[in-house]
């Protein structure tokens, strides 16, 4: 799923980098993908990541959908700008990038 994300975002026109960029000061990060299979689980690598560069999150993962509630508090609850259950279409993919970026508030 990561290739194919990474093939439609660069087809759509955005640059896609690894998790090494992120270890780089220099280097811009508009956000940051980040798939996880348990996403209860993510809140320390979200809290490590934004102490060390506060970047938009997008969380990507098997066990969220959209517009259900649950998934939608544990976004809020996790500070995420948007979750993207996977599997997901090249739309959906592009539609949560584009609205993760777009606002500065959390949601799916």
């Amino acid at each position: 799923m990561r290739a194919l994300a990474r093939q439609w975002l660069r087809e759509a026109g955005f640059r896609v980098v690894d998790g090494s960029a992120l270890s780089q000061p220099r280097r811009p990060v508009a956000l940051v993908i980040l798939d996880c299979a348990n996403p209860r689980q993510a809140e320390p690598a979200l809290r490590l990541l934004q102490a060390e560069r506060p970047v938009p999150v997008l969380l990507m993962s098997a066990r969220l959908r959209p517009g259900q509630q649950h998934s939608t508090a544990l976004a809020a609850q996790l500070g995420v700008r948007g979750v993207l259950p996977k599997p997901f279409t090249r739309e959906a993919l592009l539609a949560a990038v584009q609205r993760a970026l777009a606002t500065g508030t959390t949601g799916d």
